[in-house]
């Protein structure tokens, strides 16, 4: 597999700013540079619901998973995460994966956003 398309980070600031949404990459997933200060805004045009999953690195006493935390999308929702626990969610690399999925995969976008 290849590695996840990048999300850019985007600043919010006193002024506003225009969200950009990038389109989901349904078959690698997506990923950003996790500080655990971003909100992870998840946003499905279908017509359907989709899954997102955020995957989990961390095990416990060296053997036991912890689970992939899952997000429904409905159709035409807007939804709000964040992932504070860098040591949970990031990988090796330091980045926090998204993955979408379900029936209406392709028409979930993303957007990563900082203060």
């Amino acid at each position: 597999m290849a590695d996840p398309t990048g999300l850019t980070i985007q600043t919010a600031t006193s002024a506003g700013a225009e969200l950009t949404l990038t389109s989901a990459d349904t078959v690698n997933g997506n990923r950003w540079l996790n500080s655990g200060n971003e909100i992870l805004v998840i946003y499905n045009a279908g017509e359907s619901s989709a899954t997102v999953t955020a995957t989990t690195a961390l095990q416990m006493d060296g053997d036991l998973d912890i689970e992939d935390r899952v997000w429904t999308v409905g159709a035409g929702e807007y939804h709000f995460a964040t992932l504070p626990r860098t040591d949970i969610y990031n990988d090796a690399s330091g980045y926090a994966v998204v993955t979408a999925g379900g029936a209406a995969a392709a028409d979930i976008a993303f957007a990563v956003v900082k203060k």
